[in-house]
């Protein structure tokens, strides 16, 4: 290959520009210095210690329902839930309980205590610790509804639940929730959504349903329950406390399915007084946690 005069000197004057360059930059004796990167310092805070749950033992074959009471206000309703947990050895840990929000919202307060029924020396109820969650969190059992559902995780600590049972065989934990009265529908009803489970793909049984007035302010005039769903059974089911002429199956007869739920509608006399703001709200007990 032919290399002429001028490219051998632009090739050398390239070499000796290159030579000098790494010089300039390298120290004496030492490796080429590497080029500084600038990090920003990240901004010091508190440090919140991560709490960590012992996942919670499995839930008790047979928890029902014994009762789903709705108290009617003028500017409220009371909801309140009565889970059964027969005795059974749960193994190591505290039982901690989801149940699911129902309808039509979250609740304005929302409480859980564990009832002594002891029949010799009656005690107050124990008020439960409540956590609310945005979906059941992995170190709990679904009660009421389905994981991803909004609710609250209860705790019943162990030695809780072994003063319940050694009084009788069975511990009862009560659920109230304060809702918003739920608008009227086209023929004059409110309904109520109230959360069913299956816990362990067994539905949970409902042994009554009742429904009475809170205060002077309202008068339940008639009320029907079914279970809804899909798939869901439609054959209405006995309300105590309100007349129905149509014929209706006690609760604890009704086929139930695992995705069921409670809808219990109701109607109020148009004629009484009118809901008032002004009308307290009922929180029952100081452990009530509000929204």
């Amino acid at each position: 290959m032919h290399v002429t005069r001028s490219t051998c000197l632009l090739v050398g004057t390239l070499a000796g520009a290159l030579a000098f360059t790494t010089r300039a930059s390298a120290k004496p004796g030492g490796p080429i210095a590497a080029p500084k990167v600038h990090r920003e310092a990240k901004p010091k805070g508190p440090k919140h210690p991560k709490v960590h749950h012992r996942p919670s033992p499995p839930l008790p074959m047979l928890v029902g329902i014994e009762n789903v009471q709705l108290s009617v206000g003028a500017n409220y309703v009371l909801v309140t839930t009565d889970l059964t947990i027969p005795k059974e050895d749960l193994g190591p840990g505290d039982l901690r309980l989801f149940v699911a929000f129902g309808a039509p919202g979250a609740p304005r307060a929302f409480e859980a205590k564990l009832l002594d029924l002891s029949q010799r020396t009656p005690k107050e109820p124990t008020s439960l610790a409540l956590e609310r969650v945005p979906s059941c969190p992995a170190h709990a059992r679904v009660v009421l509804g389905r994981p991803r559902m909004a609710g609250m995780v209860i705790t019943l600590r162990r030695e809780h639940l072994k003063t319940a049972w050694s009084n009788q065989n069975l511990a009862i934990v009560r659920l109230r929730a304060v809702l918003t009265p739920p608008a009227h529908e086209v023929d004059g009803g409110h309904e109520v959504l109230v959360r069913l489970g299956a816990p362990e793909q067994l539905p949970i049984t409902v042994r009554s349903i009742s429904i009475e007035p809170s205060g002077t302010s309202s008068t339940v005039t008639k009320a029907r329950a079914q279970l809804c769903g899909q798939g869901a059974d439609s054959v209405p089911l006995t309300v105590q406390g309100a007349s129905d002429s149509q014929p209706t199956l006690a609760p604890i007869l009704a086929v139930r399915h695992e995705d069921d739920d409670l809808c219990v509608r109701y109607w109020v006399d148009p004629d009484g007084d009118a809901p008032s703001s002004s009308v307290p709200v009922p929180v029952p007990g100081r452990a009530m946690t509000r929204k």
